[in-house]
């Protein structure tokens, strides 16, 4: 039963609905007892106000507006409204109007003070214009008045106050705090700095930033005193700053020492250096030591922390102990590159160094690492499944190097391939999967080390090494995980739909490649029809013919599941090695003898209209389906649009799971006597605003 109200319900009022006794059920139950129920409608409540809660900088001379959800009651509300100061919680006058009937307007007697936090309060009880509740619970809207306009202090990041008026580090920038809003170019054109430091070119791109604080992205002279002032400085409320300013003395540069990091090569025909930057200190804590080729591998990971290297369960070997000191002179407060100087862990002028430089300090000091090759000789290694070649070149000429002995490990460190480049400087081997080094699971490549040794001469690469000459930086195409072997073949059948009992026939044609190019595959192979349940049909063995082709056939039971099978080509070794699949379908069928047409009234609907369309049916043979049954489904799903006219937006709905599908209407009914049926439902609303749902 729905009951139906003359006209709306008046709003802030309680309401009692009673059902009364005797009413009659269609069975003829009669109900004995009356039933009640109450319900209110919508009660006053705050619905927007200026200032906002918690707002700042508000202006003293602004008005107070709250605004409801409904008039309010203009005569009663006054004792319900009321302005506090939050220091002393006193009560400041105010004068009470209505703007319209649902906007109050509290207007203070005298100027708010400059830099106060007020409140107002709204009590509950606020009665309506209408009804007789008032408001359920009381309202607090906290905000401040903006103070005058000072410049108030200067802060730099990890650093008090009191900490950079006499400490500040010269290599960060300074934020300026002020006590109310400005804006950044103001404050770039009343800034001045000395001694005379200019701000860094294109800062003026900020000008149009309004807040309390700005960053000055400066570079200060250490152990030098600084005034920052700012004159004639203006708030976005009006204020005048007639002069503002702050001292500050700089401290001198951190000191500092460190190396490049990481695997590098130094040309052994230089110098035999790498560049330490070095500020503010008098001596360097370091360990050098000379490796050999056993000990590279193991202490890769040490050294260089741009890599994965694979430690097969064992700890790393670890970097060299810095326990030595080098004195070094530099000019306090200049920055300085010096040679650190690799010769005590060279023979000859060549070798591999690691060298371990730790920063000034006497707790949690930066450690700096490196691995050094100091050597004459340049490798370039291409790594595969199948061949390896290596290539060495004097790094002085680009000239080739012959009669260097070249040994290829894995990542366990074990010896795998030895050999000598020739006159060209190449060395060619067998590659992982022919020297057999084990991969750690089917997704990943084994990792290859390349070292090269010529009278005493030792350089090194690997198949990590790659960043930079990736081959799709060339054009080239590359398989980051290359199978040892890669096979392929095609499956197909002479249909893709067979009757229960009928004999299909399949035909087949297998490749594989290792190095080379493709070939005929001549290994059996195993091939599985799987039923849509799932159960093995059946499992033959195969051998294809010399061009790697096959053919046979399959006849299905006349009790045979219906549905979709799948024949699957596997490789017949331990592992079943996967090479194609492909699917048909056994099923019991029949001709089409009609036809089905859907058309819509329109192509494009608007959310909430009606969409209305035309369902016809007819026989193959031109009658129509008169009376016959029909079930119809109208659904919905997301999709984006662009109307016309606004090329490159792109509309959508407000949901984002595309897997989202939602009924509008469906039903299961006849086609009238000429084989049609129209269908008419109301489109759902686009569930934006009010009238969107969770």
């Amino acid at each position: 039963l729905v009951f139906q109200p003359a006209g709306p319900l008046p709003l802030n009022t309680a309401f009692t609905a009673t059902l009364a006794a005797g009413l009659f059920a269609l069975d003829g139950e009669r109900m004995s007892e009356p039933f009640s129920w109450t319900f209110e409608t919508p009660r006053p409540q705050l619905l927007t106000s200026n200032p906002t809660p918690y707002q700042r900088f508000v202006d003293p001379a602004a008005g107070l507006f709250l605004t409801f959800n409904q008039a309010i009651d203009a005569t009663g509300s006054a004792r319900f409204l009321s302005l506090h100061r939050q220091t002393d919680d006193a009560t400041v006058p105010v004068d009470f109007r209505m703007a319209g009937d649902s906007t109050a307007v509290l207007t203070p007697a005298r100027p708010l003070e400059k830099g106060v936090d007020y409140y107002i309060s709204i009590d509950a009880g606020l009665p309506g214009a209408a009804g007789h509740l008032g408001s359920v619970q009381p309202e607090r809207i906290d905000f401040s008045i903006y103070p005058e306009l000072a410049f108030a202090r200067a802060t730099q990041p990890d650093a008090y106050y009191d900490e950079i008026t006499t400490n500040l580090d010269p290599a960060q920038g300074v934020t300026l705090h002020f006590t109310t809003e400005v804006r950044f170019g103001d404050v770039r054109r009343a800034l001045d700095i000395q001694p005379t430091l200019a701000l860094p070119a294109g800062v003026e791109s900020r000008d149009s930033f309004v807040s309390t604080e700005h960053r000055l992205p400066v570079t200060w002279a250490p152990e030098t005193r600084y005034t920052v002032r700012v004159d004639s400085l203006r708030d976005v409320h009006g204020q005048l700053l007639v002069r503002g300013a702050h001292q500050f003395l700089t401290k001198a540069y951190v000191p500092s020492a460190r190396i490049p990091e990481g695997l590098l090569v130094v040309e052994a025909d230089e110098q035999p250096f790498l560049p330490m930057h070095v500020t503010n200190v008098d001596a360097v804590t370091y360990g050098l030591e000379r490796l050999s080729q056993d000990q590279i591998i193991p202490s890769l990971a040490s050294f260089d922390n741009w890599h994965y290297y694979e430690t097969e369960g064992q700890s790393p070997r670890p970097a060299v102990a810095a326990t030595k000191s080098r004195p070094v002179t530099v000019t306090r407060n200049l920055p300085a590159v010096l040679p650190f100087d690799l010769s005590e862990a060279l023979v000859g002028g060549v070798g591999v160094a690691g060298v371990q430089v730790l920063g000034p300090g006497t707790t949690n000091r930066p450690s700096f690492k490196a691995l050094a090759q100091v050597t004459r000789m340049g490798i370039t290694g291409k790594f595969s499944p199948h061949q390896n070649l290596i290539f060495v070149t004097e790094l002085a000429t680009a000239a080739p190097v012959a009669g260097a002995a070249v040994t290829i490990r894995g990542a366990d460190n074990t010896v795998y391939w030895q050999g000598v480049t020739d006159a060209e400087g190449k060395a060619s081997g067998p590659g992982w999967h022919g020297l057999g080094i084990p991969r750690a699971d089917e997704w990943s490549v084994p990792t290859q080390y390349a070292f090269v040794e010529k009278a005493g001469d030792l350089a090194f690469t690997s198949s990590l090494f790659d960043t930079g000459l990736e081959p799709y930086r060339f054009g080239l195409y590359s398989d980051w995980n290359p199978r040892p072997v890669n096979r392929e073949g095609v499956l197909f059948t002479d249909r893709g739909l067979y009757r229960a009992g009928e004999t299909a026939h399949f035909k087949g044609i297998f490749r594989q490649k290792t190095d080379g190019d493709w070939a005929p595959l001549r290994d059996s192979v195993i091939l599985e029809i799987i039923g849509p349940d799932e159960q093995v049909a059946l499992q033959q063995r195969v051998l294809p013919s010399g061009m790697g082709t096959f053919d046979f056939s399959w006849t299905s039971l006349e009790s045979a599941t219906l549905g979709s099978y799948r024949v699957t080509a596997t490789l017949a070794d331990s592992a079943r090695t996967y090479i194609t699949e492909h699917y048909f379908r056994v099923d019991a069928f029949r001709r089409a003898t009609f036809a089905i047409d859907v058309t819509a009234s329109a192509e494009a609907y608007i959310a909430g209209d009606f969409f209305e369309a035309d369902i016809s049916g007819r026989y193959l043979f031109g009658a129509a389906m008169q009376n016959q049954p029909v079930r119809y489904t109208l659904e919905q799903y997301p999709t984006y649009y662009t109307p016309p006219g606004y090329d490159g937006f792109l509309f959508s709905s407000w949901r984002t799971d595309y897997s989202y599908f939602a009924p509008i209407a469906s039903g299961d009914t006849l086609l009238d006597t000429d084989g049609h049926l129209s269908v008419r439902a109301q489109l759902p609303n686009n569930g934006q605003g009010r009238d969107r749902k969770s």
